[in-house]
């Protein structure tokens, strides 16, 4: 039961992440557009440091909701795929440790991608790390 509502919650992330670190970052969605077309159907949490991340939770925070991954090694990733979900526009915050720091980002809005079509499904894809430093986008899967 708990691994159906996190699928449940990780679909509600994809349907709304965006980019952002500790900081905003240009091009962050704020108030999406809802679209009843889109279905998020996976996740994915690539760690793009040198660094082990642990105890990574994506939340939703309206519902509070959330889907964890407990340990992702350097260069490493963690995914899922879950029953699909309706897109909702909600804000979502990730949230790690690194080296037995607390890290996060601020609530932001997964877009959809351009151009997608209606009915495709898509996935949320999580860059911790590496040269973007954050990043959130979503993809067909």
């Amino acid at each position: 039961m708990r691994v159906l509502r996190l699928f449940q919650i990780a679909l509600l992330l994809v349907a709304l992440a965006a980019t952002s670190a500790c900081s905003q970052s240009p091009g962050v969605a704020r108030s999406p557009a809802k679209s009843p077309g889109a279905a998020i159907g996976g996740l994915v949490i690539d760690n793009r440091s040198r660094d082990t991340l642990v105890d990574v939770r994506v939340v939703v925070i309206k519902t509070r909701q959330y889907v964890a991954c407990g340990y992702i090694p350097p260069m490493g990733s963690c995914s899922t795929t879950f029953p699909l979900r309706r897109y909702q526009g909600n804000d979502i915050q990730v949230l790690w440790k690194r080296g037995g720091n607390a890290e996060g980002t601020r609530a932001f809005v997964v877009p959809l991608p351009d151009g997608h079509a209606e009915g495709q499904t898509l996935e949320v894809v999580i860059h911790i790390g590496g040269a973007d430093g954050f990043n959130a986008f979503m993809r067909p899967s």
